[in-house]
C-alpha cells in the first residue's frame, strides 16, 4: 500500500502489510489482513483516523469479474476506475472494510496467435497458474484431456508439500499406453481411459525430483 498525496491512500494487495500516511495533519494507518489468493476477502483496519476525509483505492484484478465491498458490515457504494475501486468517505478510528474477490478455480482459453495452445486450456485460480507433475500423475501427460464444462474440481490442501499448498483435483481422460511395445509407429488408434488428475501451483513445481510438467492441457472439443 503507498500513499500518492493527502487524500489517497493505495492498495495493490501487499498481504499483511499496512501504511502510515499524514493525511491532511493527521497520521492514518491502513491495515490489510488476508488468506489471499486462497480466498479473497480481504480485510483492512483503519487506525487513527478522526473524521478525517480521504479515498481509499482497493486493487480490482482484471480476472475478478465481481467484487462485493463493506464497511463496517454494511454494502458500501464506490466508483471503480482503471483497475481500481475508490471508497471516498470520511473515516473514523477503527473502521473496517471488507472487500471479496473472486478467486475460484476456472479453466481459460489462450489467444489463437499462440498456435501451440490452441485447443488446449489450462486451470487458474486468481492469479495463480495451475500445472500437473508427474510425480502425481504419473508419465505422457501431453495424452491428458480434459472437458472443462462437465469435470469437478475438488480443492486439496496438501500441509506436507512446500509447507502447505492448495491443490485441486479434476476428472478427464489420458491415453492408455499400457499396451505399447516401444515400437515408433503404430497402425491402432490411441486408446482413452478416464483418470484423476491432480494439480499444483505452476510456482511450486519442480521441488520434488526430476519429472514432466503440464500447464496447457487438450481439451475434450478436439475429441467430438
Amino acid at each position: 500500500m503507498y500513499a500518492v498525496d493527502d487524500t489517497t491512500i493505495y492498495s495493490n494487495l501487499f498481504i499483511g502489510s499496512d501504511i502510515t500516511a499524514d493525511i491532511q495533519g493527521k497520521e492514518v494507518t491502513v491495515s490489510l489482513k488476508a488468506d489471499y489468493p486462497r480466498n479473497g476477502r480481504l480485510e483492512y483496519t483503519i487506525s487513527g483516523a478522526e473524521d478525517s476525509a480521504f479515498t481509499l483505492a482497493v486493487r480490482k484484478p482484471g480476472y475478478s469479474e465481481n467484487i462485493r465491498v463493506a464497511v463496517n458490515g454494511e454494502k458500501a457504494e464506490y466508483t471503480e476506475k482503471g483497475g481500481y475501486i475508490y471508497l471516498n468517505r470520511t473515516w473514523k478510528d477503527g473502521d473496517t472494510v471488507t472487500a471479496e474477490l473472486d478467486v475460484e478455480f476456472r479453466f481459460v482459453y489462450c489467444n489463437p496467435n499462440v498456435p501451440y495452445n490452441v485447443g488446449k486450456v489450462a486451470l487458474l485460480k486468481g492469479p495463480w497458474v495451475y500445472c500437473l507433475e508427474e510425480v502425481d500423475n504419473g508419465k505422457h501427460l501431453s495424452s491428458v484431456v480434459v472437458d472443462p464444462e462437465q469435470t469437478t474440481l475438488t480443492e486439496e490442501y496438501d500441509e506436507n508439500l512446500m509447507n502447505g499448498t492448495l491443490c485441486v483435483k479434476f476428472g478427464g481422460k489420458r491415453i492408455d499406453y499400457t499396451d505399447v511395445d516401444g515400437k515408433l509407429y503404430v497402425s491402432a488408434r490411441p486408446k482413452y481411459k478416464k483418470d484423476i488428475f491432480r494439480a499444483i501451483p505452476y510456482c511450486c513445481w519442480n521441488n520434488r525430483g526430476k519429472g514432466e510438467m503440464l500447464v496447457w492441457m487438450r481439451t475434450m472439443d478436439v475429441m467430438k
